[in-house]
Formats: C-alpha cells, structure tokens, sequence
C-alpha cells in the first residue's frame, strides 16, 4: 500500500510537471531590448528586470539566447552609426532568433527623473500590441524593481494572463472594417486591436525640455495678445486755424489704456500686423514688416532689424535697430529694443524694455503662453519739428503656437481630430449708453476670437485672446484683449463658457468688463450658437511619448 501510494504521489508530480510545461510551450517568447543615455550596466540591469516581470505575468517565456540576441541588435546599431534602429529591424532579428515578440524599453532623463517607457511588438507585422511607462529617480535597485514592475503593470491595465488563457490558441475576432485580426481570446484580441489603432511610430517636432531658454531657440510662430496699461503718459498737441493763422496747441494727459497686438515670426523675417495702444489717443508701436538676423551668444540673442513699417502715425518708411534678448531661466527673459523710423521731414524712435515668460503648453510644447512688463517710450516729431511723446507701462498677455524643433522618432498616441475653427452668431447687452442690445458674429480659431456686431449706427469689432480648458462637454475660457465701439478703443477682459450641444453645434455665453478712461467703463454680456467646420491637420492630431 505504502509502494502505491509513493507511486500515486510521484505520478502526480510528473502530471503536474507535464501541465506545466504544455503551459509553458504554449506561452510565446519574448526578448527585452533597453535604449537611452545611460550606462550599459544600468540598462541591463533594467532589461533583466523587466523580462523578470513579464515572465512572472505568466503571458510569456524567455528566449534561451538573450545575449546572443542583444548582442546582434548592438552589432547592428553599430553597423548603421545613426541612432537606434528601428521597430521593423528589431522585428527581423527577432525572427532570426525565433521570438514571437520584442520589449522595446526607453529610458529618458527628465526634470531630474527617468521616464521609462516601454512597447512590444509582434515580430510578424512589426505592429505594437502593448505599452506602458512609468517615472522613477532611479537612484537605488529597489527604484529601478519598482519602476520595472509598474511598466509592465501599465502595459498590461494591471492585469495579467495566465498560461491557461494562452493554451486556447489565437482566435479571430472582426474589426470595424470586417478584416479578422488575430489574438489570444476574443477579449484580448479585441484589447490588442484597439492599442494597434492608437499607437504608432512616428517623427515629430518636438520642444524637449533641456534647460536651454526657449527665447534664444529661433523658430516659427504667430502670437496674438492683449494689452493693458495702467500707466500711460501723452503729450503732445494740436493746430487751429483762425483767419489763415495756424495756431499749435499744446497738451499732455495721463491715463490708463488697453491695446492688442499680432504678429509673426518666420526666424529671418518678422510681420507685425498690429500692435496699438488706446492712451486717449491712438498711439500705433512699430508695425510692419522687417527683416532680422538673430544671432546667439551664449545667454544672450542680438538680433539686428531693418525693414519697412509706421511708428505711431503717418505713412510706411525706412525703419532699422535691434534688439537684444537675455535668457535668465528656461522659460524667463529680459528685452529691450530700439527702432529709429527715417523719413524726410517726419521721423520718429521706439524704446521698449522689461521682460517676460514663455510658457511652452502641452506635450509637445509648441503651444505658448506669453506674459510680459515693458516699458515703451515712442517720439515722434513731424515736419515743423513740432514732437509727440508716448510713455507707457504695459501688461502684455499672448498666446502662440511655435513651428520647428528637434525632430525624433517616437512612440505616439494617435488622438481623434478635432475641430479647431468655429463661427456663430448671437446677441449682446452692454451698458454703455444706457440699456441697449445688438446682433454680432465672431470667427474663433481656438485660442482667438475676432467678432464683428452692432445696434444701429454703432458698429463694435475687436479681438479677444483665449484659453480654454474643460471636458468635451464643457468648456471654459478667460478672455483679454480689445475693442472699437463708439468713439473709442476699450481694453476688455473676462470669460466664457462653451456648452456642446449636439456634434460640433455649441453654446456660448461671455462676459467682458471694458474699460476707457475717457468714456467710462461698462459690461458686456452676449450669448450665441456657433458650428465647428475644421479639423486639425495631421500635424496636430498626435501626442507624443518618448
């Protein structure tokens, strides 16, 4: 009895082993690839890691050759001497050493952490099935075990799949476009799918966060803003005629003031479409176009300027100078700038210096945000020599989108386009000459808003720069710029929500307060429908991961 029952238990133990290893050999395998600027040692310890957790998810098995197939990747890499090599190379060498798939990890330092990303891919079609990533200082083992095991986590939705689930086979499961796609059970298969479509291998521009001061960095943009001055400073004067004798009338007057601005920056040449300040007289800074050619030192970027433009008033002319900018931080800067207009009988001078932000928005930091406080002193003197003087302090606030940057390729995440652009039309109240109402019309293009309304003979246009943030549902945004209504130019600030109905159809209720030193100030409430009929080009429809 003893005998059987020693043969029953050693036969369970080779059933039990039998199980087990059918389980395995219906596991695939799988190999761990680390790139990034670290040690060697460091991203062997990381591949070893990560395979460790990915064998003990239970979803897969270990190459018997790890060495030998890493090896042959860096033989490769070393053999081409132009960056990593990418996802379809990998995949062929996979083949070669008969893995079904490859862990392709990164390792990315960043504001004095790592970003540990990493992806696998079926070796067959080269197409990514999984991905994860996770953040650690990795300065002891115990961080980079931890770091392992979350990307591996992320990967997997926190789930893991036993040998079991991999013993049923691949099994076909039809997409949208009824084409079979195959997977490891109906729900995996479905799972991978999905992550196929949403992620992929892509070069894109991209702002890394380096250190460097974004001002010295030249690239494309446009920016429009807002401006607000709560000192401004005129003087300057008038002619009367009585009985053919022209009379010179002198005054000065000091004030608050509001304005907005628009420009573009192509590196070499510059585009200012406007850029004016309301002080009880309509002061215009420099605008024009003009031609520059920056040139950095290390902190700081000296741009020499000639080009063609007004100051203040009158008609286009020679306009030359410079400016010069100084990085104090990443994003923080200090300008100054000096613009001499040269005309026969009519010249004139800008001075502006202060200092700013450049706040890089997003993922890829190409959207910008832009505080500044200058100072600007404008003089201008016409052809009896007679002289205008501005003097002003101005709050700027801008927003822009920025062109170029470091090209690389990355694991993206393929976003849904969306509609940038928008129209509508509404009705306004304001309270500036009493209760009145009125119709308008606006153009918004995301991060600005033009509009165009009235009440009779009063006609009301202007610009606003916004930001909004929000669910899909709602949207939220504060509101800074300006507006003609009446006889004068009003600074304006405030905000809106934007409720959407049904596809691209919203809601929109604003309300602004403006302001004019002279006429008062009063407030503005309006409310309309507007339609999206744009979507973003592919240029702006990924995120990306490094």
């Amino acid at each position: 009895m003893r005998a059987i029952g020693r043969f029953k238990g050693w036969a369970a133990v080779a059933v039990v082993l039998m199980v087990a290893g059918a389980f395995a050999q219906d596991r695939p395998k799988i190999a761990v690839y680390v790139t990034g600027d670290v040690p060697n040692n460091e991203k062997e310890a990381l591949g070893t890691r990560i395979l460790t957790s990915l064998v003990n998810s239970g979803r897969y098995i270990a190459i018997e050759r790890s060495n030998a197939f890493l090896a042959e990747i860096d033989k490769e890499h070393v053999k081409q001497r132009s960056g990593a090599i990418d996802d379809g190379q990998i995949s062929k060498l996979g083949k070669q050493f008969g893995v079904k798939f490859v862990c392709i990890a990164a390792i990315t330092p960043a504001f004095g952490d790592f970003q540990v990303s990493a992806r696998i891919i079926d070796v067959e079609t080269a197409v990514v099935v999984f991905i994860g990533e996770s953040a650690s200082p990795l300065k002891s083992m115990a961080d980079l075990a931890r770091v392992s095991d979350q990307v591996v986590k992320n990967m997997f939705g926190g789930q893991t799949m036993s040998a079991q689930e991999y013993s049923q086979g691949p099994t076909t499961v039809s997409g949208d476009d009824d084409r079979p796609i195959g997977g490891y059970a109906d729900s995996e298969s479905k799972r991978n799918n999905s992550i196929q479509q949403e992620y992929k291998t892509m070069d894109v521009f991209y702002d890394e966060p380096d250190g460097k001061p974004r001002i010295l960095k030249n690239r494309i943009g446009v920016e429009i803003g807002g401006i607000f001055s709560p000192y401004s400073y005129y003087a300057g004067y008038y002619r009367t005629d009585d009985y053919m004798d022209t009379a010179i009338h002198r005054y000065h007057d000091a004030s608050l003031g509001g304005g907005a601005y628009m420009r573009i920056d192509m590196v070499f040449c510059e585009i200012i479409l406007m850029d004016a300040i309301d002080a009880n007289v309509w002061v215009s800074m420099p605008t024009g176009i003009f031609l520059k050619y920056p040139l950095v030192y290390g902190l700081v970027k000296v741009s020499p300027i000639m080009g063609y433009g007004i100051i203040n008033e009158g008609s286009f002319n020679l306009i030359f100078g410079g400016r010069i900018d100084v990085g104090i931080s990443e994003i923080a800067y200090m300008r100054s700038e000096y613009l001499y207009r040269w005309a026969t009988g009519y010249n004139g001078s800008s001075l502006k210096i202060g200092g700013g932000l450049d706040i890089g928005l997003g993922e890829r930091r190409k959207t910008y945000l832009r505080p500044e406080l200058l100072y600007n002193w404008i003089s201008t003197t016409d052809y009896d020599g007679e002289e205008e003087v501005l003097r002003s302090l101005q709050l700027r606030l801008g927003i822009g989108y920025k062109w170029g940057g470091n090209l690389k390729t990355v694991q993206v995440k393929y976003k849904p386009k969306h509609k940038i652009l928008s129209a509508g039309v509404g009705g306004f109240y304001d309270n500036l000459y009493g209760n009145r109402g009125g119709a308008y019309g606006y153009f918004d293009a995301t991060y600005a808003e033009v509009f165009l309304g009235g009440l009779g003979d009063d006609v009301s246009f202007g610009a606003l720069a916004k930001y909004p943030f929000g669910s899909e549902s709602v949207k939220v945004f504060p509101l800074a710029g300006g507006h003609a209504t009446g006889p004068a130019f009003f600074a304006a600030f405030g905000g809106g929500i934007d409720f959407n109905m049904q596809k691209d159809i919203h809601l929109r209720s604003e309300i602004l307060y403006n302001y004019h030193r002279l006429e008062g100030d009063f407030v503005t409430i309006r409310g309309s429908v507007g339609y999206r009929f744009f979507k973003t080009p592919d240029l702006f429809q990924y995120g990306f991961r490094l």
